[in-house]
């Protein structure tokens, strides 16, 4: 295989070519399966870099009711933008991937003195009538003995379940939490005909398609899902996989798509295209293995040493669908009047050419400019 067109392959069907329509902006949402939301500006930069023109307000808009789009707990438990049509898949599917999450959150509860089922019952009957509360609110309404340090773990429990989602925002950086019930602001979403096999083998085929060629240890990655566990799904949909050696190791594409990938002429693409990624994108994060695109050399420049880092990348340069360096965004005043997008480092070894330097800068200077201009007035600060 060769690891040029599969680099130049994912690029284009992340839209870091060439960026979708602005029309297009749910279209990519849903087609992504989740934008990776730990930070809350991540998505909105995320889209900058896939959609033509973005305007953050439309995402900000489809995070409130009506919820065109939800901030929810998915895939490794983390938080994640959601396309609503997705929804259904996802909390079905959670039964099973979540499954080992959801039984110690539950067993943890209980070994603190807690019942999960009163719990659930309490919130659903203070958040009734499409009532939201945040944390704080929920204390005030529950009974006392339901209250203490390990309150916010029943929460979790009661999201990985999938009874309760996270309502309305005030600006996008808002940090409070308020609280519904799924059924209420959802309605139908749990309601789902698919079973939860069938909804898992749906999800993980959807990420094969979108993010294929993947490897068993990003199947297991992307999922909280053991590895034997993945083995069996991936043998499960054997007939609609293509399977082959790469980077020495097995890897996977739906059928479709390989014939795609086959047939793609990334020649015919811009032979320099320059990228900037945020703290945590979905792309980069939905693989385990990232030699392919994110070199041992480069890796100290997009992330920390310490357990807690563990996994994670920091804001990100590409150069042909390779990491090449990172970048970060500070306030330039205690006014938080403007934002300053800044290149931390690029590796010095590639003896970029001036053409690549000025195409870092103009992306430099693109970014900074949607962030002070369309995200920054969206932002309390």
């Amino acid at each position: 295989m060769d690891i040029t067109k599969i680099r130049y392959y994912h690029l284009h069907k992340q839209n870091l070519i060439e960026k979708a329509a602005p029309d297009d902006y749910r279209k990519l949402l849903k087609e992504h399966i989740g934008l990776h939301s730990t930070d809350y500006l991540t998505p909105y930069i995320s889209l900058w870099a896939r959609v033509k023109d973005f305007e953050p307000k439309s995402l900000f808009d489809d995070l409130n009711d009506p919820f065109n789009a939800l901030r929810m707990r998915a895939f490794r438990g983390t938080i994640f933008v959601i396309h609503k049509e997705n929804l259904a898949t996802i909390i079905s599917a959670a039964k099973i991937f979540q499954s080992s999450t959801i039984n110690n959150f539950k067993k943890y509860l209980l070994k603190s003195g807690l019942d999960p089922a009163e719990i659930e019952q309490e919130v659903a009957n203070s958040i009734a009538n499409k009532n939201e509360l945040t944390i704080h609110q929920l204390k005030k309404e529950l009974p006392d003995h339901l209250i203490d340090q390990n309150f916010s773990y029943a929460l979790r429990y009661l999201e990985f379940k999938g009874a309760l989602i996270r309502t309305n925002h005030r600006y996008i950086t808002d940090r409070v939490i308020r609280y519904g019930l799924t059924a209420e602001w959802l309605p139908g979403i749990n309601k789902t005909e698919m079973s939860p096999d069938e909804a898992l083998r749906t999800l993980i085929l959807n990420y094969i398609e979108k993010f294929g060629p993947i490897s068993l240890d990003d199947l297991a990655w992307w999922l909280p899902i053991t590895k034997t566990i993945a083995r069996k799904m991936l043998n499960d949909l054997a007939d609609q996989l293509v399977n082959f050696d790469f980077n020495n190791k097995e890897y996977f594409m739906e059928q479709a798509d390989y014939h795609k990938f086959e047939d793609f002429n990334f020649k015919e693409n811009p032979g320099t295209v320059i990228n900037f990624l945020p703290y945590e994108d979905h792309f980069p994060k939905a693989y385990s293995l990232r030699s392919w695109f994110l070199k041992d050399e480069v890796t100290p420049l997009v992330s920390k040493a310490g357990t807690i880092y563990m996994g994670q990348i920091f804001p990100s340069i590409w150069l042909n669908g390779q990491i090449i360096g990172g970048w970060e965004m500070n306030w330039i005043d205690k006014k938080k009047s403007a934002m300053k997008i800044t290149i931390t480092n690029i590796l010095e070894e590639q003896n970029l050419s001036q053409e690549i330097h000025h195409k870092i800068e103009n992306q430099r200077a693109e970014l900074e400019n949607f962030v002070n201009v369309k995200l920054i007035p969206l932002m309390k600060r």
